[in-house]
């Protein structure tokens, strides 16, 4: 074998090395970038229920709720206030709830993490007002796994 056919081969073996190991490399930064989206994700997930429960503190909501799972009352004798207040933040943990899901849908998030959600009974006759109302603002994905799951 001529000294420039060796020469030849110990380079491409070389540059062969080369692209491996950057194969290696990007692999190993997307692994690491995965991990962070799913970090941020998550961390995103937290705040946005933190800020919901905020609101929840407003003393027009708390009567609200205390008179429909304390005492009983028909979701039909909230004033209009309530049935606003309630509302808003009903649709504020769908729409979190929706997000959630998608991030699980992609890829994101591990579908454990819709078990965050479960702690919100949604089959509760004043949710259930809500969801009637909302349902089209939701994607039918969406929907379709929030009804076969929370079937009231």
């Amino acid at each position: 074998m001529s000294e420039d056919r060796r020469t030849t081969r110990w380079l491409e073996a070389i540059g062969a090395l080369g692209v491996i190991a950057s194969l290696m490399f990007v692999g190993f930064e997307v692994r690491q970038n995965t991990a962070v989206a799913k970090a941020e994700a998550y961390r995103d997930f937290v705040s946005e229920i933190n800020a919901v429960n905020l609101g929840a503190l407003d003393p027009v909501v708390n009567r609200a709720f205390v008179r429909l799972k304390l005492e009983g009352a028909d979701p039909a004798d909230l004033t209009t206030e309530e049935v606003g207040k309630l509302g808003a933040i009903a649709l504020a943990n769908l729409r979190i709830y929706e997000g959630l899901f998608n991030q699980v849908e992609t890829g994101i998030l591990e579908p454990t993490s819709l078990g965050l959600m479960s702690r919100v009974d949604w089959r509760a006759t004043h949710l259930q007002m809500y969801l009637a109302q909302f349902r089209g603002l939701f994607s039918p994905e969406f929907v379709e796994y929030f009804e076969a799951t929370h079937n009231p």
